[in-house]
């Protein structure tokens, strides 16, 4: 075990690499292998290469990816996944051939609810100021959840099953919990 010499509860990568002494204190302990609670970013994957050490996280780059709404929207469908119905906004004609509300609006890389937004009607839409490209998909009206995908060469599972603060005065009050799992024994 190491101990990190902060008072800090959480430490990024950018504040660890920086903690005096931190990857010689490693590797003086024989450890190749780090494993991040987040996730990674190109420094730290500079650094792991640089000292040999394998990193047990997706790299950034597919983070990135997965993190931006219109790249995982094109894999879900790419993959014959159900998403509501909606499009991929690439100009304000796109967006202006919108005409069932509400409807969610994103820009690629929103999450926490930032960069979200639940559009009315068309004036609203008409005013709002963001870049594209932009995802538009039907409102869905029920429980807004979460869920977190791991794919793996031999086995699939979707985990992680939450509730988004999203709809905080939704009258829906049916309970749902799921775990799913494909080609992976559940237990």
């Amino acid at each position: 075990m190491i101990i990190l010499d902060t008072n800090n509860i959480s430490v990024g990568d950018k504040a660890l690499l920086e903690i005096p002494g931190f990857t010689q204190n490693i590797k003086g302990k024989g450890i190749d292998t780090f494993s991040i609670h987040k996730t990674s970013s190109f420094e730290l994957e500079r650094w792991a290469k640089t000292h040999a050490i394998k990193l047990l996280t997706p790299s950034w780059q597919l983070q990135k990816n997965l993190e931006n709404k219109i790249f995982f929207e094109k894999l879900l469908k790419k993959f014959d996944v159900p998403t509501p119905p909606g499009i991929i906004a690439k100009n304000k004609k796109d967006l202006n051939s919108i005409k069932k509300f509400p409807t969610v609006v994103q820009i690629p890389y929103s999450n926490g609810g930032r960069g979200t937004f639940f559009i009315n009607n068309k004036q609203s839409l008409n005013k709002l100021k963001v870049k594209f490209p932009l995802l538009c998909r039907d409102f869905i009206n029920g429980l807004p959840l979460g869920v977190t995908l791991i794919i793996g060469k031999n086995a699939s599972i979707f985990s992680a099953l939450r509730l988004q603060a999203i709809d905080l005065y939704s009258k829906n009050t049916n309970k749902y919990f799921l775990v799913f799992c494909l080609d992976f024994q559940c237990s």
